[in-house]
């Protein structure tokens, strides 16, 4: 049994490390100012995508669900923030005049990363939470779960609810960032893309999802350095939309070959439990040695 001094100390080092890791985000948009905005952006987008994996992973990775129609809930954080920030809304209803008296605006740069920062926190809380245990419970057997108590369908529910939630969040951060929504920009692409993020960094694994994230989302912006003289070397013949899909589609099959669990897997669920029923195995045989 550990100490619960040395417990103590792991906790504590453990939240120096993320703290140290949310602060590190909120202070990367001002550190990048220097190279210029178009850095600043790329890296804000790395964080919206970061939150919308977060959400999917509250899906995908602890409940063990699939959700392609997350986009949706994207779009609805969007339009609604795109409605209520419409002058025209003010000038219709009083109440939002008088709420919002100069417009509803927000500093994209800052709000996005501590969106993220939240997100993370609360992903880091729910997932060492009894509901956290109990989504896993679920993903890993859902019949034995149901036989020891857990109302699945309930459970279910609110993985789905939690998930589009963050996906209506990183919505109205996106309408804030961009200011400008359409259709195109919410497509069922689009959620498989997310689904390729938490998949590519770790099932389950907070940190792999966010690396996986700003992976997959800095690596389009990789490729514009690239796309120029590989379309001057086919006369122009190369899309840079097809290079991109096959690129991530080549580094999603060579992760599934060489690491199935994504490239920052969660530690083994078993690990423990294997560890105590091998202690307790030796435990019986020098027990029984002892008889004999």
């Amino acid at each position: 049994m550990a100490h619960p001094q040395a417990s103590l100390i792991s906790s504590h080092k453990k939240l120096a490390k993320q703290l140290a890791a949310a602060v590190a985000l909120l202070l990367l948009p001002l550190l990048l100012q220097a190279f210029g905005t178009h850095f600043v952006r790329t890296a804000d987008t790395c964080l919206l995508y970061v939150l919308l994996a977060l959400g999917m992973n509250v899906v995908v990775g602890y409940a063990g669900l699939l959700d392609l129609g997350y986009v949706a809930f994207y779009a609805v954080g969007a339009y609604l923030f795109a409605l209520l920030a419409s002058p025209h809304l003010g000038d219709n209803f009083s109440a939002i005049a008088a709420l919002f008296p100069a417009g509803l605006h927000s500093p994209w740069w800052i709000t996005i990363a501590l969106a993220a920062v939240l997100a993370a926190t609360l992903c880091l809380r729910l997932q060492n939470s009894r509901i956290g245990r109990a989504w896993m419970a679920i993903r890993d057997d859902e019949v034995a779960a149901e036989a020891m108590g857990i109302n699945t369908r309930n459970l279910k529910l609110l993985a789905f609810a939690i998930g589009a939630s963050f996906g209506g969040v990183a919505g109205a951060m996106f309408a804030t960032f961009q200011g400008f929504i359409s259709p195109e920009a919410f497509t069922l692409q689009e959620s498989v893309m997310i689904v390729a993020m938490v998949v590519f960094g770790g099932l389950g694994h907070v940190p792999g999802v966010i690396l996986g994230a700003m992976l997959l989302t800095a690596f389009p912006e990789m490729l514009r350095y690239l796309v120029g003289p590989l379309q001057a070397m086919t006369d122009g013949r190369l899309d840079a939309g097809i290079l991109r899909q096959l690129l991530i589609a080549l580094a999603m099959i060579v992760t599934t070959l060489l690491r199935p669990r994504g490239l920052w897997p969660a530690p083994e669920h078993g690990e423990s439990l294997r560890s105590v029923a091998e202690d307790a195995a030796a435990s019986t045989n020098r027990a029984l040695r002892a008889d004999a």
